[in-house]
């Protein structure tokens, strides 16, 4: 991509602020760890200084919203906090009571993924920080959910170097 193109990137107003909801209670530099970048590099996000669509789309994907709304405000817009679920919840206590089953997670397949991690893991004399295990705990799920089988070894490996 062009410096010219790339440049347009960060021109729409509010987006620095909408980094922001999507980074949620993560601090810059836990985020930008997530993308291989340092916290100064998302500082200049959240200033509106997007630098390329490569790293939009990582945002917008992270986000789960869409290039439009990371750009615009408009389309999709990120959940309200009090519409998150919670433990505490009151509306979620009835799935709370059946212990393979929380909101949308099923417990057994998300036992098995944190099992099959550890045990990865383990090996490595490298260790994973929390917010990268999180990123991939996550990933791992949602190829899952995509596929409806438990993530294998070899699955288990490239989802690990994508995030480490």
């Amino acid at each position: 991509m062009s410096r010219k193109k790339s440049a347009q990137i960060g021109i729409f107003l509010g987006t620095g602020e909408r980094i922001r909801q999507v980074r949620g209670r993560l601090t810059q530099e836990e985020f930008g760890e997530i993308f291989g970048v340092k916290g100064s590099a998302v500082s200049k996000w959240e200033d509106g200084r997007l630098s390329d669509e490569e790293t939009l789309k990582k945002i917008v994907d992270f986000g789960g919203v869409t290039v439009e709304w990371l750009l615009t405000g408009e389309s999709k817009e990120l959940p309200a906090p009090d519409k998150f679920i919670t433990i505490e919840s009151p509306v979620h206590a009835s799935v709370l009571s059946d212990p393979t089953l929380y909101g949308a997670v099923d417990i057994n397949v998300m036992t098995q993924i944190i099992e099959a991690v550890e045990q990865l893991l383990g090996r490595r004399k490298k260790p994973l920080k929390p917010v990268k295990k999180a990123l991939l705990l996550s990933l791992l799920y949602d190829s899952f959910q995509a596929t409806g089988r438990v993530p294998d070894q070899v699955t288990l490996k490239e989802f690990l170097r994508r995030v480490d």
